[in-house]
């Protein structure tokens, strides 16, 4: 993926002090700049800066990232951090200390397509559990631990597979 607009726009030491300033300011918060994936067809969104809750999880985000956008239910949107799918249940935090850029953001490129078709592997303990609420048109308690289940047992395999 060619480099971030945000990066070519504004020097490293710039953002980097802004990157610091925010964290200091608001440590419960994640600075995270999002842009449109580069062919993708996808609407272009309306801000790229977002001081996101650290406790929020990707699929929470991602469902921000939708609202923004003005994405129909029916069209996907695929997140990418480091060129990387994240999974849906992790914690952006989690996401934040293994993904950040020098600079202290965190980057997150959105598209209509997966274009890179890889997860990134996190520890059960830091994937964090999915929770939406009523209004967001969101699966069911028993999907959302259906889901769950099926992330962990992912990274078991995953895990066994790297032994």
């Amino acid at each position: 993926m060619a480099k971030s607009c945000f990066k070519q726009e504004h020097d490293h030491e710039k953002r980097k002090a802004e990157a610091a300033r925010i964290r200091e300011k608001y440590p419960d918060r994640i600075p995270v700049i999002v842009e449109k994936a580069e062919r993708s067809e996808i609407p272009n969104i309306d801000k790229k800066k977002y001081l996101v809750p650290a406790d929020l999880t990707v699929g929470q985000f991602v469902y921000v990232i939708r609202k923004r956008i003005k994405l129909s239910a029916e069209k996907a949107i695929f997140i990418f951090v480091d060129n990387v799918l994240p999974p849906t249940g992790a914690i952006m935090s989690a996401i934040y200390e293994e993904k950040k850029d020098e600079d202290g953001f965190l980057y997150v490129t959105y598209s209509g397509e997966n274009t890179f078709g890889t997860e990134i592997g996190l520890p059960p303990d830091r994937l964090g559990i999915f929770s939406f609420s009523k209004n967001q048109h969101s699966p069911t308690a028993s999907k959302v631990l259906i889901l769950n289940a099926i992330i962990l047992a992912w990274w078991g395999l995953e895990k066994n597979q790297l032994k």
